[in-house]
């Protein structure tokens, strides 16, 4: 009896291990991951194609047209004499059109008046060849033209035009230069200083670096009036026969302080005299100078 189960366990045994190893072929090994060719360049995705942007282009705003020049000329002294006058460029007029503008339609809203004894501290000329001519007197600010003077106290800022032109007339002054041929220096009383010397191009050149133009000023109106008197001896200096240029120096009545002034003729013309007031040192090295040519 004890025999009998030995075989029934045999075959148990052999089905287990059949169960166990099965067939190899109904297995399904998994797939392998596909490893790059060493050789084979990297598949990219393509970079989306840029967005054009379109971009407007502005139309460029036309040039505003200034209009003819208002101004041609003008003068300012304590009072005015007709020989100080000096022309205007298109932007000097422009700016001068801006403070004081007597077109016919601002006329005929300005007040009207009488004013005794008229001696202007301002002329304009216009393009036209007529004149307008302004006076301050006390607080009041009187133009006149065609015949007619008119209050503008309240329109006109005399100040600020006075200003404008000392600025333009500086300009005017610095635009000209032109290169000098000769110096000359007569003193009367001294004939052993006096000069007549021929210049060339670097002797002009070191008369105008002598004198500085680029630290020159203009006297005001009121001091403008002090500068008309004597004076003991000049250097003048001259392009062709034209003279440009009387130089001198000396203490200037209430300022207090000496210059060397320069009563400079703007393009050689003797009714557009300017004066400027240049560095007290330059006529002493212009006067030093001549005398050790």
């Amino acid at each position: 009896m004890k025999n009998r189960g030995k075989p029934f366990l045999f075959m148990l045994l052999l089905v287990f291990l059949l169960a166990a190893c099965g067939d190899p072929a109904a297995e399904v090994p998994p797939t392998p991951e596909p490893m790059p060719s060493p050789t084979a360049e990297p598949i990219s995705t393509p970079a989306p194609a840029p967005t054009e942007v379109v971009t407007s282009i502005p139309t460029a705003e036309p040039t505003p047209d200034p209009g003819p020049q208002i101004y041609t000329f003008a003068e300012f002294g304590a009072p005015v004499n007709g020989t100080g006058r000096f022309p205007l460029d298109e932007s000097s007029s422009a700016q001068i059109a801006a403070l004081v503008a007597p077109s016919s339609e601002n006329l005929a809203g300005w007040t009207s008046v009488e004013v005794s004894g008229w001696l202007p501290l301002v002329e304009l000329t216009l393009a036209d060849g007529s004149a307008v001519s302004l006076d301050r007197r006390e607080d009041k600010i009187f133009l006149h033209r065609e015949g007619q003077t008119y209050d503008c106290t309240e329109l006109v800022d005399f100040d600020q035009l006075c200003r404008t032109l000392e600025a333009a007339r500086l300009a005017a002054v610095r635009a000209d230069l032109p290169q000098l041929t000769r110096l000359s220096i007569d003193v009367w009383e001294f004939p052993s200083f006096n000069r007549e010397i021929s210049l060339d191009a670097g002797s002009s050149q070191f008369i105008w670096d002598t004198l500085s133009p680029d630290n020159w000023e203009v006297p005001d109106m009121y001091t403008e009036h002090d500068l008309a008197r004597g004076w003991n001896d000049f250097v003048d200096l001259y392009c062709g026969d034209r003279l440009i240029a009387r130089v001198t120096d000396g203490e200037i009545m209430c300022l207090d302080q000496v210059y060397t002034v320069i009563f400079y003729q703007i393009g050689g013309e003797k009714d557009q005299i300017a004066y400027i007031f240049a560095p007290e040192e330059a006529y002493k090295t212009l006067w030093n100078w001549a005398q050790g040519q």
